[in-house]
């Protein structure tokens, strides 16, 4: 049978999904009700081990939180705030934002008249029984890792989730395909397969370990467009706002028939620069380029067309390794070209 969570990829199925795990803590089925506390117990950090959950609700957007689970211990209420992603990344400053709800929120209740007013004293005292969580199912970029790190946000990426998850067993249709994907989403992440093979998140995965040689700047851009390819662009160490970067796309990676192999093709553009480049900077550039066997782009419209060049690097062998010997090389153009 298919999996139900191949086709229900958008992290509305995945809040769905994590809704229905924790509001079965105390459910009939036992792998169902472990599975729940294993989870439960890693996002409070354990602090609540062998305690009893006397009472559990979850909700969806609250203070426009994918998920907010309100639950007691001992009779004391408590929180976990879950912002759940399964292949975006982190937006609009969205974790502060939460923060600021949350801080808001509790100043509310904790104001005498409004505790009378509503005769209930929902806030967590000092912040110190909110657990915060980033989930996502997915590879996570070293700036969203040190960004909600930062924030006090606990992250878990695919390769987190799938270690709480592997080893547990169930009879359960609905948990038992949701593990099955989390093992599959993990395989594809670990590059198990050879380039040809690989999917979005293989590239991501890829892109997100490469590093790139000491001239080149460690900073590097990734981003995946309208989910139909990623990309990965390197700087030159010191010019990211000044000179052109090179921008290769998981989709220009093609067998040749001629070769036998692999080629990739590799666009020198100016989406970067924090200034207009005037036509001279441009033409100068060009002149390098064409020098080193890039094909120009010629047109006049900078402003709509920023790819001022491109170069096919081929005989590439279907292993990942030779993959990164070529990125190597291209890393070495860049630094020589500019």
């Amino acid at each position: 049978m298919k999996n139900l969570f191949d086709y229900a990829t958008k992290e509305l199925s995945q809040d769905a999904f994590l809704r229905w795990l924790f509001e079965n803590y105390d459910c009939e089925n036992e792998s169902v009700k472990n599975a729940c506390r294993k989870l439960f117990d890693s996002f409070t950090e354990n602090k609540f081990k062998d305690k009893t959950i006397t009472e559990l609700t979850s909700v969806a957007q609250w203070k426009n939180i994918d998920i907010s689970i309100w639950f007691k211990i001992d009779g004391i209420e408590q929180l976990i705030v879950i912002e759940d992603k399964t292949g975006s990344g982190i937006h609009d400053d969205q974790l502060a934002r939460y923060e600021k709800e949350i801080i808001d929120h509790n100043d509310f209740w904790r104001n005498e008249e409004n505790r009378k007013k509503y005769d209930v004293e929902r806030y967590i005292e000092k912040g110190e029984n909110v657990f915060k969580v980033f989930y996502k199912t997915n590879i996570i970029d070293e700036w969203e890792a040190k960004h909600s790190k930062d924030l006090g946000w606990k992250t878990y990426d695919i390769y987190s989730i799938y270690d709480i998850f592997k080893d547990i067993n169930t009879d359960n249709e609905v948990l038992g395909y949701y593990i099955d994907y989390i093992k599959k989403i993990r395989s594809a992440a670990k590059r198990e397969q050879p380039p040809s093979k690989w999917n979005l998140i293989s590239w991501h995965s890829f892109f997100n370990d490469y590093h790139p040689l000491v001239c080149i700047s460690e900073e590097k851009e990734i981003y995946c467009y309208r989910k139909e390819y990623y990309y990965i662009k390197f700087f030159v160490e010191g010019h990211k706002k000044d000179l052109p970067c090179f921008e290769i796309r998981s989709r220009d990676f093609k067998y040749d028939k001629s070769s036998g192999k692999y080629r990739i093709i590799v666009r020198a553009v100016l989406y970067n620069l924090t200034e207009q480049a005037n036509a001279q900077f441009i033409e100068a550039w060009q002149q390098s380029l064409k020098k080193y066997g890039f094909s120009l782009n010629y047109k006049t419209d900078i402003n709509k067309h920023k790819q001022i060049g491109k170069i096919c690097f081929g005989n590439i062998d279907d292993d990942e390794e030779a993959l990164k010997k070529t990125f190597d090389k291209i890393n070495s153009l860049l630094s020589s070209l500019f």
